[in-house]
């Protein structure tokens, strides 16, 4: 897609939220957007004596922070690029990285997503530059992976998860 400023290609939402350290919480949390059908794709925790910070990837953005503003909990968005990790081409982690820092990019931080894309892992990297690393990702052949490619694959959302 082409932008006044450039190239911006496909990109993942990624969900921060600032709550208290609190036994169960993160439970309530997953459980209240499981009952919204919001899907947690990735999950990154990051937690101090006090307080932690969840970072997330949903399938359902609007439904997410909706059910999230149901429990007065704020949060914020980032821009993540996902790219999807064809093992069967050689294509790994190793490979994504090396390409962004060929292209002097920093990679601020990388967490995998449980669900697939294209039948393939995907990972999602925060950088210093999204358009930089959009950019050298494309032209390296490495195939990026968008929000609307994020399917859940778990049970229907009326069958529970061990029937």
């Amino acid at each position: 897609m082409e932008t006044a400023r450039g190239v911006i290609g496909p990109k993942i939402v990624q969900l921060s939220i600032f709550v208290e350290n609190r036994v169960g919480l993160l439970l309530r949390l997953t459980r209240h957007l499981e009952s919204r059908k919001v899907h947690i794709c990735a999950l990154s925790i990051i937690d101090t004596a006090d307080t932690a910070v969840i970072r997330m990837v949903v399938d359902n953005i609007p439904a997410a922070k909706k059910a999230l503003g149901e429990r007065n909990v704020t949060c914020y968005e980032a821009d993540l690029i996902g790219v999807a990790l064809p093992i069967d081409r050689g294509v790994g982690i190793t490979h994504v990285l090396s390409t962004l820092l060929r292209a002097e990019i920093n990679v601020h931080y990388v967490y995998s997503l449980i669900t697939r894309a294209q039948g393939n892992a995907v990972i999602a990297i925060h950088v210093d530059s999204h358009e930089a690393a959009v950019k050298a990702l494309v032209e390296a052949g490495l195939p990026l992976i968008g929000q609307d490619d994020l399917v859940w694959e778990g049970p229907p959302d009326d069958e529970p998860a061990g029937a």
